[in-house]
């Protein structure tokens, strides 16, 4: 086999729009390799933000046959035609989107989630995806905070309206949880519509936007008054938004906190780890860090969570693990599952 394929990512290849002697390429080899673990690139991702019209059916060949071959060694590569159908509406790809769902099997016990893909479509305003997750009756509230989140103003105000309709609908409790989702989309009118029908949640406001790195929107929550200190940490971790920190009182500033919101970046995660003098509940620390890091495909924060634990819940890691599609996090939860020794 030329080297050429045993060092390339697959996501190299798809980037790169394979041909279909490529993708059967990879299809033999990996099928047949003995040790995926050495085959693969270390650092592989399998990435749905790569698939395309033109290679999806092969690579979903690739990775039946793939599967077929690897149940025994500890390895599963995460990919259904339900989890493309909801990367598809999060880039608007109408052709890929339909694709997936012909290529949905239909007594699959997998059924398709119109909510996240209705969530999804309004966050990237492709109507054509989104009337069809209407069509399946998703909640409006999904449609509005996927608008809310990807700045869509239009299908944002259409939505809200029709949800104000319903006269039970509390107002200001339904538009203050909008108000994180609004400050990771970063778009003012949104916000301003929100404001006014009463929402005054500044501490979603600016977790949201820490989310986002919106340092302009950011600065302006906390000029209205935040309460929860907590939650505004957690945004900072998960949006790697570190110089926001320079806004924040010194007293406020809970690393063990930002910490639980990094697991997703290593070096973000060491930083603040390092910051932390007290860790006032080490085994519920501990674990939410191990399952965070398995749904993020963070090996190396993995080891780290789970060298400072004695048990844990390893249904709830062998799931997350399988969500990240990370096949090293995946083999190695798959290894300590049944006990292997493992080096950390």
């Amino acid at each position: 086999m030329c080297s050429y394929y045993t060092n390339l990512p697959i996501t190299v290849l798809l980037e790169s729009s394979p041909s279909v002697f490529e993708v059967d390429t990879l299809i033999n080899m990996y099928a047949t390799c003995t040790n995926i673990m050495e085959t693969l690139n270390k650092k592989l991702t399998l990435s749905l933000l790569t698939f395309n019209s033109k290679n999806l059916d092969s690579f979903h060949s690739y990775v039946v046959n793939a599967n077929k071959n690897f149940l025994g060694k500890g390895c599963f590569l995460y990919y259904t035609p339900c989890k493309c159908a909801k990367e598809a509406a999060l880039r608007g790809d109408f052709d890929l989107f339909k694709l997936a769902l012909e290529r949905h099997p239909k007594d699959s016990k997998v059924s398709i989630n119109w909510e996240a893909i209705g969530i999804n479509a309004a966050s990237c305003g492709n109507m054509d995806i989104l009337n069809m997750a209407i069509s399946k009756d998703v909640d409006a509230f999904s449609i509005i905070s996927g608008a809310a989140k990807g700045g869509q103003l239009e299908i944002f105000k259409e939505s809200l309206k029709i949800k104000f309709e319903d006269s039970s609908v509390n107002r200001q409790r339904y538009c203050n949880f909008l108000l994180l989702k609004a400050g990771m989309g970063g778009c003012m009118d949104i916000i301003e519509i929100l404001l006014d029908y009463g929402a005054d949640d500044w501490s979603h406001l600016a977790s949201g936007a820490a989310m986002s790195g919106n340092t302009k929107i950011f600065r302006f929550a906390l000029d209205k008054g935040v309460k929860d200190w907590n939650h505004i940490c957690i945004g900072i971790g998960s949006g790697n938004s570190l110089d926001l920190l320079q806004f924040l009182p010194s007293c406020h500033i809970n690393w063990e906190t930002i910490a639980r919101g990094s697991c997703h970046n290593l070096e973000l995660f060491k930083f603040a780890y390092e910051k932390i003098n007290i860790i006032h509940n080490k085994n519920y620390f501990w674990k939410s860090i191990s399952i965070q890091a398995s749904s993020h495909g963070q090996l190396e924060v993995l080891k780290l969570a789970l060298s400072h634990l004695l048990t844990c819940n390893r249904q709830i890691l062998k799931i997350t693990s399988l969500s990240s599609g990370n096949l090293e996090v995946i083999a190695y939860v798959k290894a300590y599952k049944e006990g292997v020794s493992l080096s950390r």
